[in-house]
């Protein structure tokens, strides 16, 4: 895995990372090679697919804890979610049907700003083929008196915890809000992500060890519901920020060649044995009275 960072970074001596961070991350040890144990794994002609990761999902409200498999693969309760973001992506996904198990998206966005389908660019609902210009990203265009939009928003983080594979946390709509309001703490307190080969920034949750847990609100009904909060650990130093820097890569380089089966993971996104009527996109049912609508303003992914 390259560990090419800022051109400040690439000059900084390398030291050894402590026992302690290799014992909780095993992943970024230095005489790992995730491909070759991949190779080693799945034998010949093996490749490893985006559903082979572990996908955690926000809970319903009658569950107070994330579930979280253990070495088993039994769901254990955990009050608190820590890793490093390896990843952090965003996605836009729209179906015509109600009906979205097992089926693709009539439209999606792999940036949040240019849709590709059937309200992509030229199409006859959204000419412009901007996210911002369509209809379906129009608040309130799920139709059910909400402020739901047909076209769901979400986020997904490749969390890196004591694996080697990262899991994927899917951030619904319900909890973009505080999801944005952590990106601002982040930014007012100058993290910053590092510039790539090729010329792109990462995000800048990879500086960062990270907690994630569950809070409980209410909406207009009195039903409660569960919404992911975001606790900053600590900045990684800079030998930890180089080695995880290259791991990132390896996932971005995962995502990048099978962004229809990272669309695919995010279809069946809806709380299991809920308590409280959701809407399509994940969202808690409220009697918000849509008398005007808003546009969903385009804004780029982590």
């Amino acid at each position: 895995m390259s560990t090419d960072i800022t051109t400040r970074e690439q000059r900084a001596e390398l030291v050894t990372l402590s026992p302690e961070f290799i014992e909780t991350y095993p992943a970024l040890a230095e005489d790992v090679d995730i491909t070759a144990l991949l190779e080693q794994a799945m034998g010949p002609g093996g490749e490893l697919n985006l559903g082979n990761l572990t996908r955690i999902k926000v809970p319903s409200a009658e569950l107070k804890s994330w579930m979280v498999p253990d070495d088993n693969g039994e769901p254990v309760p955990t009050k608190m979610i820590k890793g490093i973001p390896a990843a952090v992506i965003a996605r836009r996904s729209y179906w015509e049907s109600e009906d979205v198990t097992g089926t693709a998206p009539d439209c999606r966005s792999n940036d949040l700003e240019t849709g590709i389908g059937a309200l992509g660019e030229g199409s006859v609902g959204n000419p412009s083929g901007k996210c911002a210009d369509c209809p379906m990203a129009v608040r309130g265009s799920a139709g059910k008196g909400t402020q739901a939009s047909k076209c769901k928003e979400q986020r997904v983080i490749f969390l890196l915890t004591g694996d080697l594979l990262p899991i994927m946390i899917v951030i619904p709509p319900g909890s973009l809000p505080t999801f944005n309001n952590f990106g601002a703490l982040v930014f007012n307190k100058r993290i910053e992500g590092f510039r790539r080969p090729d010329g792109s920034f990462s995000s800048s949750l990879l500086r960062l060890e990270v907690e994630l847990g569950l809070e409980q609100t209410t909406n207009v009904k009195g039903q409660d519901y569960n919404r992911v909060t975001f606790k900053i650990v600590r900045r990684l130093e800079l030998e930890e920020v180089t080695r995880v820097s290259a791991y990132g890569q390896w996932v971005d380089g995962l995502v990048k060649a099978q962004e229809d089966a990272i669309t695919m993971a995010l279809v069946d996104q809806e709380p299991s044995a809920e308590s409280v009527p959701f809407d399509p996109d994940g969202m808690p049912v409220d009697e918000v009275d849509l008398t005007a609508t808003t546009r969903a303003a385009g804004s780029k992914g982590r």
